[in-house]
């Protein structure tokens, strides 16, 4: 994520991601998807702290999302994903990752602190 502002912006926690999309024919909407903190790696390692963004700066934060391809618990097909939905911290707007996977049996996602990209990189 770059700064595009004129000024420095702070952000501090986590984003809050929603998966979108549907079964073939459907409309997308959002999908039931279990969220958690924690993950394999070093960066779900790293606590949130505040992170002030000068005007350019670049910030990241680490994903990993598990689901099968495979329909089960009652499916009978499988939902796609066409985009994950991100949500910052104290800003008002959401923006969309896109992205296609198949999400069958209630997908789950880690998700790592928003962090200075350099950190990310490193971790």
């Amino acid at each position: 994520m770059v700064n595009r502002s004129t000024s420095a912006c702070s952000l501090d926690g986590r984003p809050g991601i929603t998966l979108i999309g549907g079964v073939q024919g459907a409309q997308p909407a959002p999908l039931p998807t279990t969220v958690r903190t924690t993950g394999q790696g070093s960066a779900f390692a790293i606590k949130p702290s505040m992170l002030t963004l000068p005007a350019g700066g670049v910030a990241a934060v680490g994903f990993l999302v598990q689901s099968s391809d495979v329909p089960s618990d009652g499916e009978q097909t499988c939902p796609v994903v066409s985009s994950i939905s991100v949500k910052l911290p104290g800003i008002a707007s959401d923006f969309a990752v896109k992205e296609t996977f198949t999400a069958c049996g209630g997908p789950t996602i880690s998700v790592s602190a928003i962090v200075s990209a350099s950190a990310l990189q490193s971790a």
